[in-house]
């Protein structure tokens, strides 16, 4: 991958929350470090997160918390926030305007040249028509998603796959080192047992626990507890 290659990057915000709740159990990430991971040392023209607005009528507390995310995601470096709406459809609400605005950002701003690379942060299949217009522009598309967030039909039209893994996350996520998430018929991985084996040995001795903390602490400090 060139150094000097531009990549902008396209982030379906409801799909990968959905995707790191199912896969990771967790959806608390630092978007700086996360699109650190994903543009590695290409340059960055700019980050585009795109969700749509809790309605503040129906769930004041959880618009309210969203709205907590969207100040903060407001504060990455090169990130423009832009929202949808939700439609009630009897009981339920569902995301609309949201879709249709990141197809017409990719093929926008791949015609007016603003980028080499897109990267699509979604494994949704009804961005296929828009990545064949981007590609037929002269333009490369990567796919970022998780197990749960992937479409084959977006897979086998992209032109190359970044697999958001546990390793890839590692040190992206607000609250630290996290546990680790098996998901729901998923098979134990030898690193998930040895990790669950550490935190029992740990649990089973107070004493190992209080050291390990002053440890941290000290750490974090530079002096003793």
């Amino acid at each position: 991958m060139p150094d000097d290659e531009r990549v902008a990057v396209f982030i379906d915000g409801s799909n990968f929350y959905h995707a790191l709740k199912a896969d990771f159990g967790d959806a608390k990430i630092d978007f700086q470090k996360f699109v650190g991971k994903l543009v590695d040392a290409r340059r960055l023209v700019r980050i585009y997160y795109y969700n749509a607005p809790v309605d503040q009528t129906r769930d004041a507390k959880r618009a309210a918390d969203q709205q907590r995310f969207f100040d903060q995601l407001q504060r990455v470096p090169y990130l423009t926030l832009k929202l949808g709406r939700l439609e009630s459809r009897g009981p339920v609400q569902v995301e609309k305007g949201v879709d249709i605005v990141i197809a017409v950002d990719l093929l926008r701003f791949a015609h007016s040249h603003v980028y080499d690379m897109a990267i699509i942060v979604s494994g949704d299949s009804d961005f296929v028509p828009a990545v064949e217009a981007v590609q037929d522009l002269g333009k490369h598309v990567e796919m970022a998603c998780s197990h749960s967030g992937r479409s084959d039909l977006l897979r086998k039209t992209r032109d190359r796959i970044i697999e958001i893994t546990e390793d890839l996350l590692a040190d992206c996520w607000l609250d630290g080192k996290r546990h680790a998430y098996l998901r729901p018929g998923a098979t134990d991985t030898a690193s998930d047992k040895a990790a669950r084996a550490g935190r029992a040995s740990i649990a089973a001795d107070p004493l190992a626990t209080r050291k390990g903390l002053a440890r941290r602490f000290i750490a974090i400090n530079g002096a003793s507890p």
